[in-house]
């Protein structure tokens, strides 16, 4: 084994020294207004997104809505198309 290795100085640990209450409360401060900040802006954002549509909600297939004059397609959804025959063992079912 090489002598030289056990000859270095080993240094300490020093723990970091603590913080003070006001340096405390101050990160503390800046943590809930980040927090509120991203929760406003997270309802804001829903907010945007929404609208409303009235009159009567007809189903046109597995996957397509319309709500009074409005056609709603449903994205992510793999539905029977309204004349879609399905088909299990050969033989037709509804």
């Amino acid at each position: 084994m090489n002598r030289s290795w056990s000859r270095r100085s080993r240094q300490r640990y020093v723990p970091p020294r603590p913080r003070s209450v006001w340096r405390r409360l101050v990160d503390y401060a800046l943590t809930v207004i980040v927090l509120g900040l991203l929760i406003l802006l997270a309802a804001r954002l829903d907010r945007i997104e929404t609208r409303k549509t009235e009159g009567a909600a007809v189903i046109n297939d597995g996957d397509t809505i319309t709500l009074g004059t409005e056609r709603i397609r449903m994205r992510g959804i793999d539905a029977p198309e309204y004349s879609q025959v399905c088909r299990k063992a050969g033989a037709d079912y509804p």
